[in-house]
């Protein structure tokens, strides 16, 4: 296994499980609906909803630039899409989208060149491993953040 497959691994375990740190976005996704996604138990913090739509964003743009393209850097309201589930098949196609974006991310990822991993971006000071590395970092942080804002959801009291 190469370098790029070890590293699109790695993301489909924080997608789909046995990741050593502990549950995946799909363990930690299971059983939230709507309500739950927009939910805000941390005041001036990002809701769980929106924190998966973001999250969604970066893929797309990394997984375009890993394939050679060059995504405009997203918005503000790109970023952080405002996240309003009126149903629960709208939270559903959410995390379906989580999912697809995230599994093209790690197969760009497997498909990209080893050799290349080390090259420069153009028009920017790392590298492909780099952006790479940093995906997975990010997609780890926020899932961090979805497990804290379960939690604190859990012993906020019901309004």
């Amino acid at each position: 296994m190469g370098e790029s497959q070890r590293l699109a691994d790695q993301v489909r375990k924080a997608f789909h499980g046995e990741a050593w740190y502990g549950p995946s976005w799909r363990e930690s996704l299971e059983g939230l609906g709507p309500a739950d996604a927009g939910r805000r138990p941390v005041a001036q913090g990002h809701s769980i909803g929106e924190i998966v739509l973001h999250t969604i964003t970066w893929h797309e743009v990394a997984t375009k630039r890993l394939a050679g393209g060059t995504p405009p850097q997203p918005t503000d309201e790109e970023n952080f899409p405002k996240a309003e589930f009126a149903s629960e098949s709208e939270w559903k196609a959410a995390i379906d989208k989580l999912f697809a974006t995230g599994n093209a991310l790690a197969d760009t990822i497997a498909a990209f060149p080893d050799a290349r991993l080390d090259e420069q971006r153009p028009n920017n000071a790392g590298t492909w491993y780099q952006l790479a590395c940093g995906m997975l970092q990010h997609d780890l942080y926020h899932l961090g953040q979805v497990g804290l804002l379960k939690k604190a959801a859990e012993k906020a009291p019901v309004s």
